[in-house]
């Protein structure tokens, strides 16, 4: 499928209120999140990469990304460049090539300026929500100690249990996060 007519055929699910460029980059940052989650999870805490999962996460980050790409002044032109180098790249079969590029995207995100932005938009995330930062900081190792008793363990990362933040206990999930 060409990207035009994705976008064409993925207009039908766009929320009347959401045709905004912050949506669409709030989208693509947390979809990418998603898909750098699965990747950390196979690379470093022993999980299988379910590929399904991240056709699905992809999926995901090309609808927020094409919406954006539509708003841009030239958006046929990075159409083209997207699908020109999606064929250079025909097929990777080499994981550290995907670790390489995701290198290259946190090394930009982890540059000064961005830490700067990141800083002030968690501060205002943890003012806005109402908790203190101890609060916050307190409730993370909680769950982190009651998910992991005696450290991380590759079967308790793989086999999570969903948190309950009402009472701090777990709740038996079947599918994984």
């Amino acid at each position: 499928m060409k990207l035009k007519e994705y976008e064409k055929l993925s207009k039908r699910t766009l929320n009347k209120n959401g045709n905004d460029e912050n949506n669409f980059k709030l989208g693509m940052i947390g979809e990418l999140g998603e898909i750098s989650d699965l990747i950390k999870k196979h690379r470093f805490q022993g999980h299988v990469l379910d590929k399904e999962k991240l056709k699905e996460e992809i999926g995901d980050f090309m609808w927020y990304y094409v919406k954006w790409l539509s708003i841009q002044n030239n958006s046929n032109k990075l159409f083209k460049e997207l699908e020109e180098n999606i064929k250079k790249l025909d097929k990777i079969e080499n994981f550290d090539r995907i670790i390489y590029s995701l290198e290259r995207i946190s090394n930009y995100m982890f540059s000064e300026y961005f830490n700067a932005f990141a800083l002030e938009y968690v501060s205002e995330l943890i003012t806005f929500s109402d908790f203190t930062l101890n609060e916050i900081l307190e409730y993370n190792i909680k769950k982190l100690k009651e998910r992991y008793p005696k450290g991380f363990e590759v079967e308790k990362s793989v086999n999570r249990e969903r948190w309950n933040t009402y009472n701090f206990t777990y709740q038996t999930s079947n599918k994984e996060e």
